[in-house]
């Protein structure tokens, strides 16, 4: 039901509003779900037959009206009954059609979240918490109301009403902001990234993003939502799967749920930020714990972030942007050549940082060394060719070769600004094979000749 809601919201441009006789309506849908006498609840139906005929679209009522009931009767004590009924409002402009338990009621739930996506309450039974929020999209969309209380003695109500006086219009409301948000993933980006900058500097169809969760419905909700933003949504349903994903592709970015079974989200993003191989990957956890000691344990483990159930799309793109945008100005610090930008506190963690200093070390050393190319540096640092390649790649997105060059062509600068040595000199010392291929290297990396740095230095020494 979950899968079929998802591709209805995607789809829905339209409402099909005809006129239905709404007590014989439901009780239609009501017998669908009627009970085993000695399991559970026998469903009441108090109908007001002064109500007739009512407007609405007839299948995505059906939808709002299942979720209700499904979600009393899961909540309901075994015999006991569920009601259903019909009223007309104190206003009169509203057919209110409400659905009653007898179960434990609402003090186990948020009311301001009760309808938000993925919520679930203390008590909650299993589900994915998309349900109601689904309700609350399409009531909106007949331009009516939903909501729930408590019952004066036991259980709960939900409820939800639609105008009497349908306006006949099959379009979305173009000031239904919570729905246009929903089916506008690129809009959300912008609503909750107001820095223009980081939104440009972040191309999301060229990343790879791995979401990771028991909850298979959920995770292919999500990955459904992600699928036409990035450039693949790798899915795992354990953190034993996910970690064998992580080492295999090497995605962009992770998204992981904290409790799951065999391996938990805690013990994956502790494997991850263990393994030099894929530390450098960002990790968000997903919980529906909000204490300090979760968090804090969290980031402890080397999480990047955290993102509390339940959660809106656009809050988790917002914290994958700004993770992601970190990645890009990693990149630019380690591509510049020369005098580098300063990394951010939270650009790298500390293993991928000494790792780099320990990279960039071997290289200094060995300049003149005949031997330093990607097998000499996969021996020193004690990486297999294929993840030295995918870790320089991921955290400066150059090749070894590249790299190694940019970092012969710095510490050439550094000997032509002390002026002890000629180019020919330099180049040897730096480890080029010809003053030449020096020259062409030099310049491909400063845009300037040697020469031309060399009296640029000079100029401002004389200043």
């Amino acid at each position: 039901m979950v899968l079929d809601a998802r591709k209805m919201e995607m789809t829905m441009t339209k409402l099909d509003i005809q006129s239905y006789d709404l007590n014989r309506w439901i009780e239609e849908v009501c017998a669908n779900f009627a009970g085993d006498e000695n399991d559970i609840n026998q469903i009441e139906l108090q109908l007001d037959e002064k109500i007739g005929r009512v407007s609405f679209d007839k299948e995505k009522c059906i939808v709002i009206l299942s979720n209700l009931l499904m979600n009393a009767i899961k909540h309901s004590p075994a015999q006991s009954s569920v009601r259903v009924k019909t009223e007309l409002t104190e206003d009169g402009q509203y057919i209110r059609i409400s659905v009653s338990d007898q179960g434990i009621g609402l003090k186990n739930v948020d009311p301001d979240k009760l309808f938000v996506r993925f919520y679930q309450g203390d008590s909650e039974q299993g589900g994915s918490g998309i349900g109601l929020s689904y309700s609350k999209i399409l009531v909106e969309l007949h331009k009516g109301k939903i909501g729930a209380y408590n019952n004066p003695d036991k259980g709960a109500t939900f409820y939800f009403e639609l105008p009497l006086s349908q306006t006949i219009t099959r379009d979305i409301p173009k000031n239904n902001a919570y729905l246009n948000e929903l089916l506008s993933s690129q809009s959300s980006i912008d609503i909750a990234m107001p820095d223009k900058d980081k939104i440009s500097s972040v191309h999301l169809k060229d990343y790879v993003i791995l979401v990771v969760d028991d909850n298979t419905a959920l995770v292919d909700y999500l990955a459904d939502d992600l699928k036409d933003l990035f450039k693949r949504v790798l899915v795992a349903y354990d953190g034993e799967q996910a970690y064998k994903i992580a080492c295999e592709e090497s995605p962009d970015i992770i998204i992981s749920d904290v409790m799951m079974p065999v391996m938990n989200g805690y013990e994956l993003c502790k494997a991850v930020k263990e393994n030099i191989a894929v530390s450098h990957i960002p990790f968000i956890l997903l919980t529906a714990r909000n204490d300090e000691d979760s968090r804090q344990y969290g980031y402890m483990l080397g999480a990047d972030s955290y993102l509390e159930k339940p959660f809106e799309m656009k809050e988790l793109l917002a914290k994958v942007v700004n993770k992601l945008y970190n990645r890009v100005q990693t990149r630019r610090h380690y591509q510049q050549v020369g005098e580098q930008p300063v990394l951010g506190e939270n650009d790298l963690t500390k293993k991928d940082t000494l790792f780099m200093d320990k990279l960039n070390q071997i290289i200094v050393d060995n300049l003149d060394n005949t031997e330093l190319d990607i097998p000499f540096l996969c021996k020193q640092i004690g990486m297999s060719r294929a993840s030295l390649y995918n870790k320089l790649k991921a955290i400066t997105d150059m090749g070894a070769n590249d790299y190694i060059n940019k970092i012969r062509i710095e510490q050439a600068m550094k000997l032509i600004a002390e002026g002890n040595f000629n180019f020919t000199e330099i180049s040897e010392k730096v480890g080029f094979a010809s003053a030449r291929y020096f020259s062409t290297s030099f310049k491909q990396y400063t845009g300037k000749t040697p020469t031309q740095y060399k009296k640029e230095t000079d100029s401002k020494h004389s200043v």
